[in-house]
């Protein structure tokens, strides 16, 4: 069970000084949840990192229904430690602009699930409009 204080003198903890035995230990849950949150995306004022810090045992993946402070709404999905798609539903018109791996230099925008769409090149600000999604894929070296 997390806690904050260890009553059972277990050792497990470090002791804690001025630490109240009321204070909820679900404040380590949420901190060790953003920590795992980190390793797959982070947001530096308008600037959204994707996989960052993708662990190696984590080649392929999905996380969905993510919400960076209510701005937008995302999915994405990997293979091979590589982005393969990205679904962006913004709550709000914002420009963004979009950081992936390195290896990547370009990739496809649609506004539609089978449109043609358009080739971007990574650098590029994403103009987000209410109401619009906006599917990204064919990551490219």
């Amino acid at each position: 069970t997390p806690r904050l204080i260890d009553e059972q003198f277990q050792g497990i903890l470090p002791p804690i000084k001025d630490v109240s035995a009321d204070l909820s230990p679900l404040t380590l849950l949420t901190e060790g949840a953003q920590l795992i949150r980190y390793l797959f995306f982070q947001q530096k004022g308008e600037t959204l990192f994707f996989l960052p810090h993708l662990p190696p045992d984590l080649h392929a993946g999905r996380l969905l229904n993510v919400h960076p402070q209510n701005l937008l709404t995302f999915d994405m999905e990997w293979s091979k430690k590589k982005l393969r798609r990205l679904i962006i539903r913004p709550v709000q018109s914002i420009s963004i602009d979009p950081k992936f791996q390195k290896s990547i230099k370009s990739y496809r925008l649609r506004t539609t699930p089978k449109g043609r769409g358009e080739t971007r090149a990574i650098g590029t600000p994403l103009d987000l409009e209410k109401g619009i999604t906006l599917y990204l894929d064919h990551f490219e070296k």
